[in-house]
């Protein structure tokens, strides 16, 4: 014993299904575009004093500059009209010293222990012209007689900073725009079935 099957595809059907097909790749990168776009936008927020949630708590970063925010870009399409990415980099380094940290960077994944090395002027007690640059915390920018930060005394220097947990600002930047993201592809489906008729 057999059963047949037979199936009678309309004409019109499959001409649809052929329009559909040829608005996918228009589609899907109008989709990663704006995708990309959210979350550029929450990270900006996430960098300008809005408190925020992660996996390591709720924090708060405090604008300082708007240097941070302004870094945060969405590039589209990147390597692939269906990728897209989100960076950003504010560099800092310790005056006249050649290493450089990505200060963003240690505020989303955090840092180790870190040894400051300070400028000549604080070497030669010039204390007003000191300079010392630190990614992350309360050791962002301190200088001069008007808070030079140290362990013992006005300016007994610091000889290390203990390390600093991430903040993932980002990661929260992108778990905080999912929802905003569904309800965006949604709507972008919804609008090319309609202008396709179906």
């Amino acid at each position: 014993m057999s059963y047949r099957l037979n199936f009678d595809f309309r004409t019109d059907a499959l001409l649809r299904l052929n329009r559909i097909q040829g608005e996918l790749p228009r589609l899907a990168g109008a989709i990663v575009a704006d995708s990309a776009d959210l979350i550029a936008e929450y990270g900006k927020q996430n960098l300008s004093g809005v408190p925020f949630t992660s996996k390591t708590g709720t924090h708060t970063i405090q604008k300082r500059t708007g240097r941070g925010a302004a870094s945060v870009v969405a590039q589209y399409p990147y390597g692939s009209p269906f990728r897209a990415r989100v960076f950003a980099s504010a560099k800092t380094r310790y005056a006249n010293n050649p290493e450089e940290h990505d200060y963003l960077a240690v505020l989303e994944y955090g840092r180790g222990e870190i040894r400051p090395k300070y400028t000549p002027s604080a070497a030669r007690g010039d204390f007003a012209r000191a300079r010392l640059t630190i990614p992350g915390g309360p050791h962002q920018l301190v200088n001069g007689q008007s808070g030079f930060r140290g362990i013992t005394g006005r300016y007994a220097f610091t000889k290390t900073i203990p390390p600093m947990e991430g903040k993932y600002w980002m990661a929260a930047a992108a778990q905080a725009a999912v929802p905003e993201i569904e309800d965006l592809a949604n709507q972008h489906v919804n609008d090319a079935l309609r202008r396709l008729g179906l």
